[in-house]
């Protein structure tokens, strides 16, 4: 017996005629065992045939284009990188990683090919050869991209990022701007070091590239600088290029989690604007100063917490950093240390929690700017042509293929709706009784319908929700393109209490607190001190 699901027949577990390229099979999860084999079968495919300690013919006729050949100063910083590299390991890997290096080496000028190969078309001229291959810190990330798909392949635990970034002396922003285009130049890297490069791009943006001691501040300042000279109007510097992308990227990160966070601390859609504009505020400049040596998250949970204190309203319950930071540790990747231990103001001056990072330097920085954000927001809201919401929607809601967070559709009960994280085919048994709407058992189902028509209240949230729901396509075609999330469900309409007629100076009253804006009460704001 079998049973259509679109355009895929799923056989029974005692007959599957389905071959492994076809729908049925092409979304079941690979384990980190598979992956890692299919990563040392790409590898040692992507090198057959490709020198180790000399570059092939086709790099040679670039090396041409140069005054003087860069192949020799190629190999020596080369030998140096992989010294390195040696030096750095256990007395029993060294034979191991002379073996790796040499892979490594392969897969550098396989690379290094295909990065001179793609600039080419791009410019449509040589002249770039020479300037390129010049820049050492360019070699030396892009070798340490090609040893860290090594590493990973071989689970060299000890070996991968961070440590090759140490190892190798490189800093994190120099790394983050060869891995995109390492990706992209590879179309068969597998999926499992696609990934793998993803989180460790993601590590840079959030916290690593804001070290104190990062090249990153340097390169922003003078981008700050000549985008206010009028000479700014010419063309662009490359390097100019490579900061906006990153900014870009920050930005579509820290989107994603505003984004999440709002949608589990079941905010006012007012609200997610607010914090939005501030969060802008921080990466594009005017306070970019607050992430130097700091996470995002930081930034994020601190934004959160002075919108939130700034618009409360009598008729709703106050959100504190206690229920802020609960939520936070449900994300992925989530870290205690990041609540607990955030850099304040001089280098030597120990760590300390997130609300005394709110209260001493957040809040004295942003003050002025939440007012300013708040104050447009209600004009905004009296504008019959109102836009700083719509465009703060746009900005943060994740594109099409992005996966939402777990919608909570009723305040009193612990009733969420989500989009699978799971393919279907992939589920155990278990695992398909939490959700997959029409796939789950029926008394699951009814339990469900118990619960929402239980409720004392009308539920539109929930049933907008679930049609919502209803109307994505199956998560089991391999091109359906998810759709953007529901927007945060607007509570219930409930009389307005104070929140239009606040005076200015009672918005700066409730900011201010003798030198301490908008102090947190510790008795009821104690997350950071939650394991």
């Amino acid at each position: 017996a079998c049973a259509r699901s679109g355009n895929a027949v799923l056989m029974t577990p005692l007959r599957d005629p389905n071959p492994p390229s076809s729908p049925a099979h092409s979304h079941l999860m690979a384990t980190p065992m598979s992956g890692q084999l299919e990563c040392v079968g790409w590898l040692r495919a992507a090198v057959r045939g490709v020198p180790a300690e000399e570059a092939s013919e086709a790099l040679a006729g670039y090396f041409a284009h140069c005054s003087a050949s860069p192949a020799e100063a190629i190999e020596q910083r080369l030998d140096g990188l992989c010294d390195k590299l040696r030096a750095a390991a256990g007395e029993y890997e060294v034979e191991e990683i002379d073996e790796q290096c040499v892979l490594g080496r392969r897969l550098y000028h396989k690379m290094l090919l295909a990065f001179l190969e793609s600039e080419e078309r791009r410019l449509q001229h040589g002249h770039f050869v020479e300037t390129l291959l010049s820049q050492g810190i360019f070699h030396s990330s892009l070798f340490a991209c090609c040893m860290e798909c090594v590493f990973a392949s071989y689970c060299m635990q000890s070996s991968v990022f961070p440590q090759i970034m140490h190892t190798l002396d490189l800093s994190p922003f120099d790394l983050y701007k060869v891995i995109d285009p390492f990706v992209k130049h590879e179309p068969s890297l597998p999926q499992y070091l696609r990934v793998h490069f993803r989180e460790v791009e993601v590590k840079i943006l959030e916290h690593m590239a804001w070290a104190l001691e990062s090249p990153l501040h340097a390169q922003l300042r003078e981008y700050d600088a000549l985008l206010a000279s009028p000479e700014a109007a010419g063309g662009e510097s490359r390097a100019a290029t490579a900061l906006e992308q990153f900014l870009k990227k920050v930005k579509y990160l820290a989107a994603s989690r505003v984004n999440d966070l709002c949608l589990r601390l079941l905010l006012r859609k007012e609200l997610v604007a607010q914090i939005w504009e501030c969060i802008k505020v921080v990466v594009e400049g005017p306070a970019r100063h607050l992430m130097r040596g700091r996470h995002l998250d930081q930034i994020i949970m601190c934004t959160i917490y002075g919108v939130c204190k700034v618009n409360k309203r009598q008729d709703e319950a106050p959100k504190t950093f206690r229920d802020i930071i609960e939520q936070y540790k449900r994300q992925d990747k989530a870290a205690a240390k990041v609540f607990r231990e955030v850099r304040m103001g001089d280098a030597g001056e120990p760590p300390q929690d997130i609300i005394a990072f709110y209260n001493k330097i957040f809040i004295p920085a942003m003050k002025d700017h939440l007012l300013r954000i708040l104050d447009a927001s209600r004009k905004q809201q009296r504008s019959p042509c109102s836009t700083l919401q719509s465009t703060a929607e746009s900005e943060i809601r994740p594109p099409s293929g992005v996966l939402a967070s777990p919608q909570r559709v009723l305040g009193d009960r612990d009733v969420f709706v989500s989009h699978p994280r799971t393919p279907v085919a992939a589920m155990t048994p278990r695992t398909r009784t939490l959700y997959a709407f029409g796939d789950s058992p029926s008394g699951g189902l009814l339990r469900i319908n118990h619960q929402l028509a239980s409720q004392p209240r009308d539920g539109s949230d929930a049933a907008n929700a679930l049609r919502a729901l209803s109307t994505t396509p199956s998560h089991g075609a391999a091109s359906a393109a998810m759709p953007a999330p529901a927007a945060v469900p607007a509570p219930v309409e409930r009389k307005r209490s104070h929140e239009g007629g606040m005076s200015k100076k009672q918005l700066q009253r409730r900011l201010a607190d003798d030198g301490a804006a908008i102090p947190v009460d510790r008795s009821s704001s104690h997350g950071s001190s939650s394991g």
